[in-house]
């Protein structure tokens, strides 16, 4: 393929001889090309259909920005408000304790059972424990300091009944205190 000269070239080059000539050739190429151009009549048809058809696509437009604008953030608000009321009202679950369980093993099954077990390993290494067993134990009033709960002074010596969860080994997994 050759490369065209560059335009500043080729007017240098042009004679009046050669723009008689591209002038008879342009014209034959328009004669040419003339009876492949439509119809006005058709042309016209063509031209009010795609205004009819840009038309209902204008509308269909304007219509999806008027409802993202007024209807979106209302249909988000109601969903926040929702999932706000449902995180709030819903129950949460409470864990659930075999009590049979418990009862084989010796242990009292009339305590309270609102208080939260405190894991003291890993929830892995008690879930994999194949029974633990749950003690009741007076552990000093000071460990309750350990976790965070405050303590009066003058009865940090006292005991607090506490149940512990223990594996088969005896070794302590998780821990509440009892009222």
């Amino acid at each position: 393929m050759s490369r065209l000269p560059s335009s500043s070239s080729v007017q240098a080059a042009l004679t009046p001889e050669h723009d008689n000539v591209l002038d008879e050739l342009l014209d034959n190429l328009r004669a040419a090309t003339e009876s492949l151009a439509a119809p006005a009549h058709l042309e016209a048809t063509l031209m009010s259909a795609f205004k009819a058809h840009h038309a209902k696509s204008h509308a269909a437009k304007r219509r999806s920005e008027f409802i993202t604008q007024w209807f979106a953030p209302g249909f988000a608000l109601a969903a926040s408000v929702g999932m706000s009321a449902w995180m709030v009202l819903a129950p949460m679950a409470q864990p659930i304790l075999d009590q049979p369980q418990f009862a084989s093993i010796g242990v009292e099954t009339g305590i309270s059972t609102n208080a939260p077990f405190i894991a003291l390993q890993s929830l892995e290494q008690i879930a994999l424990e194949p029974q633990p067993r749950l003690i009741e134990a007076d552990v000093p009033r000071m460990w309750l300091a350990a976790y965070g709960v405050s303590v009066n002074p003058e009865s940090a010596g006292d005991a607090v009944r506490a149940e512990m969860l223990v594996s088969a080994s005896g070794q302590p997994l998780a821990m509440r205190f009892l009222p």
